[in-house]
Order: C-alpha cells, then sequence, then structure tokens
C-alpha cells in the first residue's frame, strides 16, 4: 500500500493525492550505489595503473642498455641514465629537444624512424652522436 498526502491550495481549496517519490529515491540510492562502484572501480584501476607505471620507469632507470623514446613529432621524452652518460646530456638539456640531435647518420635516423612507424618498434643500431660533436 503506497502512502499518499494531501495538499491543500488555498486557491482552489482542492485536496489533491500526491504520492511519495518513492520509486524516484529508489531509482537515486541504486544510481547512488553503481556511481560509488564506479569510482571505487576506478581508483583500483588508477592505483594498478600507478604501480605498473613505476614498474616499468624502474626497469627503464636500471637498464644497461640506452633508453630513449620520443613522440610521434619527433620529441624526445623519455631516456635513462645509459642515454645521458653516452650523449653527454643532462636531463634537462634533451626533454622536449628534436630527436635528430642523437643520431649522427640521417640514413640512419630515417630508417630507424621508417621502422618504428611500419612496425610499431625500433630494435638495432644507429650510429649516435654525443653532446658537442
Amino acid at each position: 500500500m503506497e502512502k499518499s498526502c494531501s495538499v491543500n491550495f488555498s486557491r482552489y481549496n482542492k485536496r489533491i493525492p500526491i504520492r511519495k517519490g518513492t520509486k524516484r529515491a529508489q531509482e537515486a540510492e541504486l544510481t547512488n550505489e553503481k556511481l560509488q562502484l564506479e569510482i571505487q572501480n576506478r581508483i583500483k584501476t588508477e592505483e594498478e595503473l600507478n604501480k605498473t607505471k613505476n614498474y616499468l620507469q624502474s626497469i627503464i632507470d636500471s637498464s644497461l642498455d640506452m633508453i630513449t623514446a620520443s613522440d610521434k613529432n619527433g620529441y624526445i621524452i623519455e631516456f635513462n641514465k645509459a642515454a645521458l652518460e653516452k650523449f653527454g646530456y643532462a636531463a634537462n638539456e634533451l626533454i622536449g629537444q628534436s630527436a635528430d640531435i642523437m643520431f649522427s647518420n640521417k640514413t640512419n635516423q630515417k630508417e630507424a624512424i621508417s621502422k618504428l612507424f611500419s612496425t610499431g618498434y625500433f630494435k638495432g643500431e644507429v650510429v649516435n652522436k654525443t653532446k658537442g660533436r
């Protein structure tokens, strides 16, 4: 049995039964529960992504091989300690610079970029140039 209440509109002086918004309240509660679950899932996913990011960063940082990464426009966005030592640059000198500064041979650079865009990765050797050379 649904409850109802009476409202008295003085102008018309007529009683109109209005059902309480129990269905609307139930829907709002259900929506709120769904949102809370989505928030919890998002927080958990973000925590997992951060753990993975930190793990991958530790692999990059500890590698003895030079690792550099560029964005799709060819600007350096990531490198490791081995790359800094080999190229002779400080970190603030590399971030945002064109990757061109690392290649001494433009043919090697074009081949590497071509392979990277056609397969999604490049693994190989190129002739690098160090700071001041």
